[in-house]
């Protein structure tokens, strides 16, 4: 054969490898085929998901794959280097949010070995990334007008219980005491138990420092259930034993003081709505939001 057509044949099989992904003969990168289902709750439009793209992302910016959601599952190619990988299969939404993922228990596919010069299948089952609940407290010294350190003993709260919840039941409840309120914070939930489908209310106790109940619970209502993967953020602002708060991220339906039952008017999702509980019994109105 002339060296021509030698080097024809040879292009052309490159040319068929790459077309058909499946000759990896380079000993420092590897494919691998990720195959995804759902579980059994789970589909790419199921509830209220709305699930547009599948992404693959293999360890820190190492590999990233995106194919379009098939309800009947689906595979991705991905190709990287040899070596082992946390892998993070998410479903995404039409907003652009992550709702469905690879890391329900029990985690047996959340970590992935590419082998050099190989293909590898890796099948992955995905379900509902839970719902997240941040907040943040900042009590006031009546003294002095200004925000109190965590230690000061001139102050009624020094915590607050925290409670995710739906109408059948709680989903997830936290303490927190008033020193872990450097920043916003998120209620722990490594079990993944907010379930987004469920998740439509909150309720907000503050604390004393034996951990005993200040003034009264309080309960903020959603207008529809939070979602997968959507978080909901609440700031509250405590004097004496009074405290108000204001929706950061979510969308409130009613609120209610203890066995008052009082309802606020609610802010429109990632506006601002504000409310107030004291020790009265009294209604509270929330303010009009605006988008933000």
């Amino acid at each position: 054969m002339t060296l021509p057509a030698r080097l024809s044949c040879g292009i052309a099989a490159i040319g068929l490898c790459a077309t058909l992904g499946a000759c990896n003969n380079d000993p420092g990168s590897g494919t691998l085929r990720v195959q995804y289902s759902f579980d059994s709750f789970t589909s790419c439009n199921e509830d209220a998901e709305n699930v547009v793209d599948i992404t693959v992302e293999l360890g820190d910016d190492v590999a990233t794959e995106t194919v379009t959601c098939d309800n009947a599952g689906g595979e991705i190619t991905i190709s990287a280097p040899a070596g082992t990988y946390d892998i993070v299969v998410q479903g995404i939404d039409d907003v652009g949010d992550a709702v469905i993922d690879n890391l329900n228990d029990p985690i047996t596919d959340d970590r992935v070995e590419v082998i050099g010069g190989d293909d590898k299948d890796f099948p992955v089952e995905l379900g509902l990334i839970p719902a997240r609940l941040e907040v943040i407290m900042q009590v006031i010294n009546t003294g002095s007008g200004f925000p109190a350190m965590c230690g000061s003993t001139d102050i009624m709260i020094h915590g607050l219980q925290v409670e995710a919840a739906s109408a059948a039941g709680g989903l997830k409840t936290h303490e927190f005491d008033l020193c872990d309120f450097t920043d916003i914070v998120a209620v722990p939930d490594d079990d993944r138990e907010i379930n987004g489908r469920l998740f439509d209310r909150v309720f907000l106790q503050p604390l004393d420092g034996m951990g005993g109940s200040v003034g009264d619970e309080i309960e903020i209502q959603f207008a529809q259930a939070v979602g997968a993967g959507k978080s909901v953020r609440i700031a509250l602002t405590c004097e004496g034993d009074a405290c108000t708060f204001e929706i950061l991220q979510g969308e409130a339906g009613t609120t209610s003081n203890g066995s008052s039952g009082g309802d606020a008017t609610a802010g429109e999702t990632d506006g601002d709505t504000t409310g107030s509980m004291d020790d009265t019994g009294g209604d509270s109105t929330g303010g009009d939001s605006t988008g933000g």
